[in-house]
């Protein structure tokens, strides 16, 4: 899992309280190299009592038909964490432990609900973990490899109403389309990845309420062995009363010529926001005409129109993906009349 990704699951995971240093079963019935491993590690056993309250407090917030799901995603990763996560005689004791570490503590920040919608449903989050096998024969070092890795996250509506069972299952397939290439188009997670590549989708709640639902997505994707590291953003936004996905001509008139008189404006801020410009002239414009244009680089709220330019887009990779802003004020000779901004749910983060 990436680096920036991890960190924030680490910083997020010291903020939980510590536990009784004991495991979350009887270790005289151990006998799996991680249930070993947590009966032989006090650190270790902390880290599982703590992710056994979070799942257990997580089943007590959903409705039965939610902790069916969430039950189903949990024996998934269990499942997934003990093909990825090697036993003791294939790899070191050291390099076992210390994955099934960082794995517990990554997993802690999806066992908790998410936000709560005005007719009182909550979001809570789905995961799907990929192992793809293609070289089994260990390396000097003792590492496997030649295997692929693939984590999706992607929000869900407990309790969903008829809309919010449409936007379900929209959310689902978009994840997934988002592994799509020009050569390959998966319809599962499981077909997404392919061996000697990492790929993880991991997202936030940009906005929501009974109108409007915005999620941006970050797909990241490299070679496990190093290189081509890849972090796209992109954005799903969703009218829930309308149960589609939002359109351009939804927010602005295309008789105002939006697409093109925002092209100078949103250069005016990127050379405000940016720290490396890396493009000019008729490649930057035509950049910045791409992602006005596109409502995946959108995220829409009260406060305006949020725009993200993944990275290498428009500056280098040290700069990550770039956020912009317009207000609706701003945005206001080019609006649809029968657009209302107001109607909009605030910025959750």
């Amino acid at each position: 899992m990436p680096f920036s990704l991890r960190l924030l699951l680490l910083s997020t995971c010291a903020l939980i309280a510590p536990l009784a240093h004991a495991a979350s079963f009887d270790c005289k019935l151990a006998h799996t190299p991680r249930e070993h491993a947590i009966c032989d590690d006090p650190k270790f056993a902390e880290l599982d009592s703590r992710l056994t309250l979070a799942y257990k407090t997580m089943l007590s917030h959903v409705s039965p038909a939610g902790a069916a799901i969430v039950q189903s995603d949990q024996h998934n990763w269990l499942s997934w964490l003990d093909s990825a996560c090697l036993p003791p005689e294939r790899t070191s004791p050291a390099i076992n432990r210390q994955c099934l570490t960082d794995e517990y503590t990554n997993r802690l920040i999806h066992l908790v609900a998410g936000p709560t919608l005005p007719d009182g449903h909550t979001f809570f989050s789905r995961s799907h973990y990929v192992f793809v096998p293609a070289n089994n024969a260990p390396t000097g070092s003792g590492v496997v490899t030649g295997f692929g890795e693939g984590f999706f996250f992607w929000p869900q509506i407990d309790r969903p109403t008829p809309h919010e069972a449409a936007w379900n299952r929209a959310i689902y397939a978009y994840v997934v389309s988002l592994t799509s290439d020009t050569s390959h188009h998966p319809t599962s997670f499981d077909d997404a990845v392919d061996p000697a590549t990492e790929t993880s989708l991991p997202y936030l709640i940009r906005s929501a309420n009974s109108k409007l639902i915005s999620v941006r997505h970050r797909n990241y994707s490299s070679l496990l062995e190093g290189g081509n590291v890849s972090n796209v953003a992109r954005t799903f936004n969703w009218w829930l009363d309308r149960d589609r996905p939002v359109q351009a001509s939804d927010i602005f008139l295309d008789s105002t010529h939006w697409q093109t008189l925002l092209i100078d404006p949103a250069i005016a801020k990127l050379n405000v926001t940016l720290k490396h410009a890396v493009l000019d002239g008729d490649e930057l414009r035509e950049r910045v005409a791409e992602g006005i244009a596109n409502p995946n680089q959108w995220t829409l709220s009260s406060s305006g129109l949020e725009l993200v330019f993944s990275e290498y887009t428009v500056t280098p990779f040290v700069d990550g993906n770039v956020l912009i802003d317009f207000s609706w004020p701003e945005l206001k000779p080019y609006l649809n009349p029968a657009f209302d901004p107001t109607l909009l749910p605030p910025l959750l983060r």
